[in-house]
Parts: C-alpha cells; structure tokens; sequence
C-alpha cells in the first residue's frame, strides 16, 4: 500500500465520521411532526388594516404544542399563535404606492418551518377599471380590441381572487 493511498482512505474515513457525526444529533428533540395551514399558504389583501385569522394544526408527535410566529416585516403585527388552531395576525394598512410582500414563519422543535405570506396591495391615487383600461389600452399601442380589454379589467379581480382561491401563488 502506498502512502497516498493510505491517506486517501483516512480522508475517505474522515469524510464519512463527519457525515455520521453531523447527522446525529444527540438530543431528545420532538420528532415527526407537522405543522399543516387549513387552506392555502398565501394571501392577497386590499390596501386597508385588516385582522386575520388562519386556522393550523399539529399532528404527529407533538401535537398540542403550540409553534412560535414571526413576521419578517413590522406591517404584520400582533402575530400569535397563543390559542391552539388559529394564526392571527393583523395587517397594517399600505399607504404606499408599492405592492408589498411579508412572511410569517411559523416553527416547532422537530417540524419542517411553515411560510405564510402575505401580498398587500398598494393604494394608488389613479387605481380604478377605468384607469387600468386607459393604461393598458395605450400600453398596446392601441391595438387591442376594445370589448376584450374591457372583460379583462372588470373581470380580472374575481379572476384573481378564484386563482388564489385554488391555491394559485403569484
């Protein structure tokens, strides 16, 4: 045997330790638990204040205990999970003229991380169907067809909210 081979197969036992090691934890942690949201993982919200409440569950393990929240932006306040089955958060109202998009994390010993987000509309000065009609309109070089983009416009909040309704992530 050689010298480098014999040190290629210590690197090789050094390199599978460490993967042993890294992979054993040694502690009593919760295990084979999860934490499941009732219904989608996103939110889509008008521009207003708005209090909501998300209904969750644990299950395997650990079920009982209730997970920790945190938001990842100060616009979503009040985040708890205090009452066992309910996320309630509050959403501050969007003053700006951005869209905006937060998180909430929700996590437990043991468990997989869930994210739930949040999309806010902005609040535009100009934001109505009609302005969104004019923009569009010129925005194809007035080439689209009148009754079509009209459809578009009115119909498209509902058509939105039916996407997101399915589960749909914009």
């Amino acid at each position: 045997m050689t010298k480098s081979h014999v040190l290629n197969t210590i690197v090789v036992m050094a390199v599978a330790l460490t993967t042993i090691a890294c992979n054993f934890s040694g502690t009593d942690e919760v295990a084979d638990s999860e934490i499941v949201l009732d219904g989608k993982r996103i939110l889509n919200c008008d521009c207003g204040e708005s209090v909501f409440e998300i209904p969750y569950s644990v299950t395997g393990v650990a079920e009982g205990i209730v997970p920790e929240a945190e938001a990842d932006v100060d616009w979503l306040s009040r985040v708890e999970t205090e009452d066992l089955a309910v996320l309630a958060f509050r959403v501050e109202g969007n003053r700006t003229p951005d869209d905006r998009t937060g998180r909430i994390v929700l996590s437990l010993a043991g468990a997989e991380p869930v994210i739930f987000t949040v999309i806010q509309a902005a609040d535009k000065e100009n934001d109505s169907p009609a302005q969104h009609y004019i923009d569009a309109f010129g925005g194809g070089h007035f080439a689209a067809k009148p009754e079509l983009l009209y459809k578009l416009v009115n119909d498209a909040p509902e058509a939105i909210q039916w996407l997101n309704d399915l589960g749909v992530e914009f």
